[in-house]
């Protein structure tokens, strides 16, 4: 369905109500329809060994898939990035991951850019004033801004209402999510993703892309790149940074507004 129809849809809803939905579907937008993407990843994946020899020759599509998920669920972290277009819209997608702890980053449809923050349980996201007056139209009051008033909004993972969030909580998850086909798979010639040599695996759904996997010894998924046909799909989303230490921080308190205030 098309954003701005969805859009008017919502604001017969309450106003945190509308904002959970909105972001949501931002998402869902930005990641699900397979594109992202951008430059190839500058860095090799880190704290993993890697050989000369091809550990994928000889191997079904199955099987090279195989490895990349078990490779994606003992790593311990990622940097999902990549830039596209979908139906028109322009997408963004820019985001660390961090196992058992959440992950950071920012997410962009269109015009509007989201600024997405998860540590543990919790989920701080923030959006520029034009995000929320398309969000809540009317409900968009002087009051409503001035409350908002450029901070980060914070609800629970565990809400129902930021569904499509919980990924952000759940590295693994995320991963998981990504690396499932919707069709049968097929091994394909692969390519150098940021001098890292792979293995191509094609999804021959009618709105299949194709997955790069390292050809390194890691088997770790590189990149997503949509179909041909793509449904107005254009772009790609790289994986690296892969097991890289860094720290996810809440904002501080004076920056964030609890989205139950908004009723």
């Amino acid at each position: 369905m098309h954003r701005s129809r969805r859009l008017r849809q919502l604001r017969s809803r309450s106003t945190a109500t509308r904002l959970v939905l909105v972001a949501t579907l931002a998402i869902t937008v930005a990641w699900f329809t397979g594109c992202g993407g951008g430059d190839e990843p500058s860095n090799r994946p880190t704290t993993v060994a890697t050989t000369a020899s091809s550990a994928l020759a000889g191997l079904s599509a199955d099987e090279v898939l195989a490895k990349a998920r078990d490779a994606a669920r003992a790593a311990t972290s990622v940097h999902a990035a990549g830039a596209g277009t979908s139906d028109g819209d322009a997408l963004r997608i820019d985001l660390r991951l961090k196992a058992g702890d959440g992950g950071t980053g920012t997410i962009g449809v269109g015009g509007v850019t989201l600024e997405i923050v998860v540590k543990g349980q919790d989920l701080y996201f923030k959006a520029d004033e034009d995000f929320f007056k398309n969000a809540l139209g009317a409900a968009y009051t002087a009051q409503v801004a001035q409350l908002i008033d450029g901070k980060f909004l914070k609800g629970a993972i565990s809400d129902p209402r930021f569904g499509d969030f919980a990924n952000f909580a759940d590295m693994r998850a995320f991963m998981e999510s990504t690396l499932k086909p919707d069709g049968a798979i097929t091994r394909v010639d692969g390519k150098p993703i940021g001098g890292i040599p792979t293995v191509g695996l094609n999804d021959k759904a009618a709105d299949g892309g194709t997955m790069y996997v390292a050809d390194d010894g890691t088997n770790l998924p590189l990149a997503l790149e949509p179909g041909s046909s793509g449904g107005g799909t254009s772009g790609s989303i790289t994986f690296s940074e892969w097991n890289a230490t860094f720290d996810i921080t809440p904002p501080p308190d004076d920056q964030v507004v609890d989205i139950s205030k908004l009723g």
